[in-house]
């Protein structure tokens, strides 16, 4: 409500901050659940860190003060920082999936901090497999937290996946349509957009969203296409074509012919047929 504190209840929060502790792991998950539910998230953040309870709550981002980030890519501030214009970014109502994402996105960076040789840039700072450590940070804040299972595998997955629109333009046009037709795309994009934003390349009028808008153009499109198209062979036909038994092989050759399907290579049976013929050629 914007209000402000009064000057000895902050004091009085302040020494007793780690009785905070003491709370249930499900009580602190509600009321953090609220505040960031709120669009003035960023504010409850800033109380919670000023306050000192927000170091005793998540003890993983108060790790990520002082983690400082290459300047090529991070002129904004340490990890800390970023996470905190990140969040800044976000809606104002927004999905508390999203939140708790964008939140926690690159917790696993101050323990993999490290200066190594870049071809191109030299000496600079790498975080090599924080992704993957994030993301198993944040599986256990939600366990620590209580977070029912379909909210914790959501906001893993979004973790786990922050960074890989990097490699969506590597990607064959068959998978890039598959993983936009993921069910948590859309929220993949509200995180990949605030922490997008976050990133300043030298300057904050220097922000690179060609990644995300490309995705974004997919996902947009892919909402417009008709459901995933089913094979039009079955398991039988691709055993009878190739002469093989029931088995993993026949799995992949009907993946492989619904790519070619995805991608408008096959229209028909006999098109599909004589691409299943052609497979190991």
């Amino acid at each position: 409500m914007g209000f402000k504190f009064d000057p000895k209840a902050k004091q009085a929060l302040q020494k007793n901050a780690n009785l905070v502790i003491s709370v249930s792991g499900e009580r602190i998950r509600n009321e953090l659940n609220k505040m960031l539910a709120d669009s003035s998230r960023l504010q409850s953040l800033q109380d919670l860190d000023n306050l000192g309870i927000l170091k005793h709550i998540l003890p993983e981002l108060e790790n990520c003060k002082g983690a400082e980030q290459p300047p090529q890519f991070h002129s904004e501030g340490d990890v800390f920082v970023h996470t905190l214009i990140a969040v800044k970014n976000l809606p104002a109502k927004c999905k508390l999936s999203v939140v708790w994402a964008v939140l926690l996105h690159d917790i696993g960076k101050p323990a993999t901090w490290k200066i190594r040789e870049h071809p191109k840039y030299g000496k600079r700072i790498t975080f090599y497999g924080h992704i993957k450590l994030s993301a198993k940070m944040t599986e256990d804040i939600c366990r620590r937290l209580k977070f029912s299972k379909k909210m914790r595998n959501k906001v893993v997955f979004l973790v786990r996946e922050h960074l890989r629109h990097k490699d969506i333009m590597k990607m064959r046009q068959a998978r890039q349509i598959r993983w936009a037709q993921n069910v948590w795309f859309l929220e993949l994009l509200q995180v990949w957009k605030a922490d997008g934003k976050a990133s300043w390349l030298g300057d904050e009028k220097e922000i690179d969203l060609s990644l995300y808008d490309y995705a974004k153009e997919l996902y947009e499109k892919e909402q417009k296409r008709p459901k995933p198209p089913k094979s039009l062979l079955n398991g039988n036909d691709v055993m009878k074509i190739l002469k093989i038994e029931s088995g993993p092989r026949v799995g992949e050759v009907l993946t492989a012919l619904v790519d070619t399907q995805l991608e408008d290579k096959v229209k028909n049976k006999k098109q599909a047929e004589k691409f299943v013929k052609n497979l190991d050629k």
